[in-house]
């Protein structure tokens, strides 16, 4: 339940994002800046391990962190968007399911209808 909460929060927060291709763009797009983090990370590690200076090297783990915070919730986002697109065919499929049993019961009273008018004209 705190998943759908949780997937339901980030649409409520991502109002661009209506359609399953605007989705797969975002999460594109999200994957593309977790790559550019994960370039920035790797060139401050090397930085920091080439590094004499304990300020310095204090200073590239502090970056370091920081992207790591950064990409914790990005890869959050990436995980969200795929749980959505997973259960979109799911509730498409629960919708048209539901759209064919109202049918069936529009018909059904329908039947029904027609069985009272024919029974009263009979009378």
């Amino acid at each position: 339940m705190e998943q759908l909460s949780e997937e339901a929060r980030f649409l409520a927060t991502h109002k661009n994002i209506k359609t399953f291709e605007e989705l797969s763009n975002y999460q594109d797009d999200v994957s593309f800046k977790i790559k550019e983090i994960l370039d920035q990370r790797e060139k401050l590690w090397s930085r920091r391990k080439l590094s004499k200076d304990e300020n310095e090297m204090h200073k590239y783990a502090e970056q370091i962190s920081s992207l790591n915070d950064k990409l914790i919730k990005l890869r959050k986002r990436v995980e969200l968007c795929e749980d959505i697109k997973t259960r979109v065919p799911k509730i498409d499929n629960n919708l048209s399911e539901l759209d064919t049993q109202e049918e069936i019961e529009k018909k059904k009273q329908k039947d029904r209808k027609k069985i009272k008018v024919i029974k009263e004209r009979s009378k």
